[in-house]
């Protein structure tokens, strides 16, 4: 039997592993309770700064703490709502 339209076939088969690909969020490491206590303590002298609560969202990620993970996002997102490392992190949560 020939395959009348190969590339339609290959087309989906590439874009079905994309798609599978793009669905997978990678767990960040556990982070040490200390590790985390050092991050809110720059936190605190620095809310808004996006990158530092991104690291503060991986790492109460990382130890299961999803509230307080979602809540570094949103001030992530609020500053930056395009950031490439937040969208993925946030889809986790979907």
């Amino acid at each position: 039997m020939l395959i009348r339209r190969p590339r339609a076939v290959l087309w989906n088969a590439v874009c079905g592993l994309l798609l599978a690909a793009c669905g997978r969020v990678p767990a960040p490491q556990a982070a040490a309770p200390a590790d985390i206590a050092a991050l809110e303590a720059k936190r605190a002298q620095t809310p808004d700064d996006p990158a530092l609560n991104l690291r503060l969202a991986q790492a109460y990620y990382g130890a299961a703490r999803y509230g307080e993970a979602r809540a570094a996002l949103a001030t992530v997102l609020a500053a930056q709502p395009t950031n490439a490392q937040a969208r993925p992190l946030q889809a986790g949560f979907g």
